[in-house]
């Protein structure tokens, strides 16, 4: 369950309206000041955990992309031509690339 929406009831007491992602059941509860700071903290320690391994596959996306670029260019599968301009930057003319080697 997800919080989405949620508002004080009086002073000591808030009403929290939470939905679940996988079958979108909607949940209502009432809880005390104390309760809700427990489930703000609970909350936040996941949200942290969901950040981590968010960051972390992204670093293993871009190291298999590094991988794959460095490989590519020890095999001279690419080279600077590759990522030179196609056209003249001031009228847009068309700039022909440079002949490729033989492989």
């Amino acid at each position: 369950m997800c919080p989405i929406e949620w508002e004080t009831v009086g002073e000591e007491h808030w009403l929290i309206q939470s939905r679940c992602g996988e079958c979108g059941t909607w949940h209502a509860e009432v809880m005390t000041n104390e309760e809700a700071k427990r489930f703000d903290l609970t909350l936040a320690r996941q949200s942290t955990e969901i950040a981590l391994g968010i960051a972390r596959i992204d670093r293993e996306q871009m190291t298999a992309e590094i991988d794959r670029f460095v490989a590519a260019l020890d095999l001279d599968l690419i080279d600077a031509a590759d990522f030179g301009r196609s056209c003249h930057p001031s009228d847009g003319t068309r700039i022909d690339a440079p002949e490729r080697r033989s492989r």
